[in-house]
């Protein structure tokens, strides 16, 4: 039997790991290894444990991108040598069985992006193993280009993420080619929207024509359990929310803005956060709000919110699975918030109106409707 190793950091990953795994791997043998999302941690071993698909479950808090400068640094002129010496595989394997007992007795390993240094690692691994990389929003939609370095010659970390790329070890700054995704397959909700397309070949997500459908639902089922619909009946508004801080060092501005917005339109609120999202929402006392569990992906309670008012504060893949002709969705666009940007390394860019609504076109939801704050 083939044995596979699935990277999961958070709800929406685990979700579509699920699906893989009635689809595509039923025969397979599989391991999990969970790491932190954010500010959070890492949360996820238990709903891997949950889901009954996993033998074996490895969970660690290390992050590479929150390690010391001199750690960092290391690091980099380890993976470097490596590089240079033609040794990049070996380096990869080394570091990855820091995390599991063996990185060698996998023949197939199945990562959410190539952002994160660990999924970067696996995907060097493309051409001695299946390597599956998942579907990670709209960061899949953008297009990834060394030019991107020309505006940024003086930024050492654009610096750094452009190298990491180039050698083949991860796609830190989320806008540079990763040179071994050539090697695995990419799978996507939209790939024929996709302007990144340096994969081995695309595969189509969340298609059920080849599930084990009863088993999809009943791992699903028994994942999700604790789901109040009452009080996502009583919520006239439901909000997905975005990170802003991934924008801006100063996110309060931009959230006390929508908190106003909607204690003008709304009396009670259900919030559903990005993973990442660690931030605190105040509304006034006579809105109530209810908050979803950070744990639940957005796409299990799509049933149950067909009647509500539903307000994204970014472009969200959860796009891809409503109809946005509807009146009732609605995204916040935060028009201070790019000009900020701009002076500021933040951890990402945030659009101007026209990439703006180029983003929303992609997303299939090009007819929503844009609240301006």
């Amino acid at each position: 039997m083939k044995k596979g190793l699935a990277l999961i950091y958070n709800p929406h990953n685990l979700l579509e790991f699920v699906w893989y795994c009635c689809t595509y791997s039923k025969d397979t043998e599989w391991d999990a290894l969970c790491l932190p999302s954010g500010h959070m941690g890492e949360y996820m071993s238990e709903y891997c444990e949950k889901s009954g698909l996993f033998n074996k479950i490895y969970a660690s808090d290390k992050n590479y991108s929150q390690a010391g400068m001199k750690e960092q640094l290391g690091a980099f002129l380890s993976m470097f040598g490596h590089y240079i010496t033609g040794r990049r595989a070996a380096y990869c394997k080394k570091t990855l069985n820091r995390y599991v007992e063996d990185i060698d007795r996998y023949d197939e390993l199945v990562v959410l992006n190539d952002i994160g240094l660990v999924g970067g690692l696996m995907i060097g691994l493309g051409k001695q193993k299946d390597v599956i990389i998942l579907e990670d929003g709209v960061g899949d939609y953008v297009e990834k280009s060394n030019k991107r370095l020309l505006k940024h010659l003086l930024s050492g970390r654009e610096w750094r993420g452009f190298l990491l790329a180039k050698m083949g070890y991860s796609n830190s700054e989320h806008n540079y080619p990763l040179v071994t995704s050539k090697y695995c397959t990419k799978f996507n909700s939209k790939p024929e929207k996709m302007k990144y397309r340096k994969y081995k070949r695309f595969e189509k997500l969340f298609d059920f024509t080849d599930t084990d459908v009863e088993r999809y639902n009943r791992i699903i089922a028994d994942l999700y359990t604790n789901i109040d619909q009452e009080k996502i009946r009583q919520s006239d508004a439901i909000v997905f929310t975005t990170n802003v801080a991934d924008f801006t060092k100063d996110p309060g501005a931009h959230i006390k803005a929508f908190e106003d917005y909607m204690n003008a339109h709304a009396s009670a609120v259900m919030i559903k956060k990005h993973p990442r999202d660690c931030g605190d929402y105040v509304f006034d006392p006579a809105v109530s709000v209810y908050e979803l569990s950070p744990a639940y992906p957005a796409e299990v309670i799509l049933p149950y919110i067909k009647d509500k008012q539903i307000y994204f504060m970014f472009p969200s893949s959860v796009l891809l699975y409503v109809d946005d002709s509807s009146d009732k969705y609605h995204c916040f666009y935060f028009e201070k918030l790019y000009a900020e940007c701009q002076g500021q390394e933040s951890f990402l860019d945030y659009p101007d109106r026209n990439r703006y609504s180029e983003l929303l076109r992609l997303m299939g939801a090009e007819d929503i409707d844009i609240i301006t704050l």
